[in-house]
């Protein structure tokens, strides 16, 4: 579906786009889309995981040491009504 483990390429990027909604994106997924083009700078969109309750937190901070580890340029991601629940 749209927006679900996308690949697009532009430029001299290569984008993964699995905003749509959140998904655990472990690490060897990110290292099959490093591999894709390892010429090219990798770009990694993600939406959030509030689905995943009390572990939200923690299973963020986890997507951030994956993506450094297999290597991925950017990280881009997606927060609906970021803030709201801290009243800004």
């Amino acid at each position: 579906s749209k927006n679900r483990q996308q690949v697009h390429e532009t430029g001299r990027f290569t984008i993964l786009d699995d905003s749509y909604n959140a998904a655990r994106i472990h690490e060897a997924a990110f290292q099959v889309f490093k591999e894709l083009h390892p010429e090219r700078r990798h770009v990694a969109v993600l939406a959030e995981m509030r689905e995943l309750g009390h572990e939200t937190e923690s299973a963020h901070r986890q997507v951030g040491i994956l993506r450094q580890r297999a290597g991925i340029h950017l990280l881009v991601t997606w927060v609906r009504n970021a803030g709201a629940d801290r009243g800004i």
